[in-house]
């Protein structure tokens, strides 16, 4: 259906026979001018054009369609329908995924780019093949690698709803007078397989939007809302495209109570009755005062006690173990936090570094990180490997976590007789290695603790350190650090950390590392207030 010419010829390569004649299709025509590599077509019947110079074209039948993001997908070496009906772009610039249903007049909405930041090894892509286990497998310049796409819709929740000095948390209906001119709803679908800034949402207004907005954005703000009852909805495309069931929060808007009829009473005797109640309402508000910073002073005498009985649980220093340098430290966002770490003997010669982050903030993620460091010292016993102790956590906190807390987890063993580490994770964001300047992250997932009683957990293949290694084991309040900038990005979103870690000399001791790392995300937000725990331990091979 098509033949390669001079790339750059300015002439279309694109030509169809019906049987009896060709017909060539022209720039005139809205087909492509530059070669023409791939012709696929989709289940709707539509031709898919891949190209050299102009990235994609799609046929309907009738005319050419093409959007700004289809001629910026690079060189198309290969189209692929799967059998969810997706539609897979093979390029020099990584995989692109059209999702389901997508029409191109509708430009970038459920378009999704894979790239050397989400493991591939190279973004040079040539081919794809789906085999029949649904696995897709990619062939790139420097070898090959398997993907498995998730099938299962993100979860998303209103977090929020924050009008004049008031803020409703996750509810599912609010009243708000008229006289708040800004009402901002805030919403969030967490996902340990997307990060944030891959997540996007759809938001309509029902009775002022016609159709879903689409944003990347976890809030919307509503401006001078009349009186009335509105209903918000939102819903969560992961980086699968996969899409959430929609939620939603009604608004009821009543006017504000100068605008109703009692407001002004006619006569003076109502206005005596009106300074009456005042002063019997400020009388016992002057009460009420006197009790709530009572009731004050014994939460902050609380919480100071239980912030004391967490830090308890900490390592007070590191182990002093041959051939190794250790620092480790955790700052809890609030009084008290979920995130702990800590340092176990598994033998004479086995060291285990534990780093955790369970769900939640404040009080309730503190009582479930003492819980969960109870259950660790409680199943640990002497030659147990990462995945195995993480694997009788997991059947332990499944059992005592209620509702949807769950641990995030990590731990790695070292053999201190050997220098070798071995490795298994539950949720943690993957820890950095340097050797000679040069950083790579240990990649082993799994799912949080209690969060799913049969999960199973991998290691890494036994690492065997060398002298002047240094692994960076962190938390996601390192991660996710926000920005003091207007573009609201992530610190994970920027390549800080391991050009950072890279950089480290030869000369640092480990506390100066994390100090320098601390320090690091300190600058990325500025005077933004800490939005979550943060926990870190370094390790040097002496």
């Amino acid at each position: 259906m098509g033949g390669l010419g001079g790339f750059n010829s300015g002439k279309s390569h694109l030509f169809r026979y019906d049987g009896q004649k060709f017909t060539w299709f022209s720039a005139e025509d809205g087909a492509p001018s530059s070669a023409i590599i791939k012709i696929s077509q989709d289940s709707q019947s539509r031709l898919w054009v891949g190209t050299v110079l102009e990235g994609v074209y799609v046929y309907d039948g009738k005319r050419f369609i093409t959007s700004a993001a289809l001629r910026q997908v690079g060189l198309v070496y290969d189209i692929f329908h799967d059998r969810q009906g997706n539609t897979w772009l093979v390029t020099n610039r990584g995989v692109v995924k059209i999702g389901v249903g997508w029409q191109p007049e509708s430009g970038e909405a459920l378009m999704r780019n894979l790239t050397t930041t989400d493991g591939l090894p190279h973004n040079e892509v040539r081919c794809l093949l789906e085999d029949k286990a649904g696995h897709l497998w990619f062939g790139t310049s420097e070898g090959l690698t398997r993907y498995t796409p998730s099938t299962t819709p993100p979860l998303v929740h209103i977090e929020k709803v924050v009008f004049a000095d008031q803020t409703v948390q996750r509810p599912k209906e609010v009243e708000v007078s008229a006289a708040a001119k800004r009402v901002v709803i805030h919403y969030n679908a967490p996902s340990f397989r997307t990060p944030p800034h891959q997540m996007q949402y759809r938001g309509k207004l029902e009775g002022r939007d016609s159709d879903w907005s689409l944003t990347k954005e976890r809030s919307v703000a509503l401006l001078n809302l009349k009186p009335g009852e509105y209903t918000f909805f939102v819903k969560a495309i992961d980086r699968d495209l996969n899409e959430s069931e929609p939620v939603s929060v009604t608004v009821k808007v009543v006017p504000p109570f100068y605008a109703t009829a009692g407001f002004l009473l006619p006569t003076f005797s109502g206005g005596a009755v009106i300074v009456a109640m005042l002063v019997v309402q400020t009388v016992a508000l002057v009460k009420r005062r006197r009790q709530i910073h009572a009731y004050q002073r014994v939460a902050v005498e609380e919480l100071q006690e239980a912030k004391r009985v967490q830090m308890s649980l900490l390592p007070k220093e590191a182990p002093v173990v041959e051939g190794l340098e250790i620092a480790g430290t955790c700052m809890p966002a609030n009084t008290v936090g979920g995130d702990f770490y800590d340092y176990l003997s598994l033998g004479n010669t086995t060291l285990a570094i534990v780093l955790a982050d369970v769900t939640g903030k404040s009080m309730k993620a503190a009582m479930n990180a003492v819980l969960s460091s109870g259950a660790l010292y409680a199943e640990a016993k002497e030659g147990m490997s990462p995945s195995q102790l993480l694997g009788a956590l997991n059947l332990d906190l499944h059992a005592r976590f209620t509702g949807l807390t769950n641990c995030a987890m990590m731990i790695a063993t070292v053999e201190t007789n050997k220098k070798v580490l071995r490795y298994a994770n539950a949720g943690i964001p993957y820890p950095i290695l340097r050797r000679s300047s040069a950083v790579s992250e240990l990649e082993s997932s799994g799912m949080p603790l209690g969060a799913y009683r049969h999960a199973q957990y991998e290691e890494i293949p036994a690492l065997s350190l060398q002298s002047g290694d240094v692994i960076v084991f962190f938390s996601d309040g390192i991660t996710e650090a926000p920005s003091k900038d207007e573009e609201e990005r992530l610190y994970m979103e920027t390549d800080g950390l391991p050009k950072l870690i890279s950089e480290f000399s030869e000369q640092m001791t480990v506390q100066e590392m994390m100090d320098a790392i601390l320090a690091d995300v300190r600058d990325f937000s500025g005077n933004a207030p800490q939005s979550d725990d943060i926990t870190v331990v370094v390790v040097k091979v002496l």
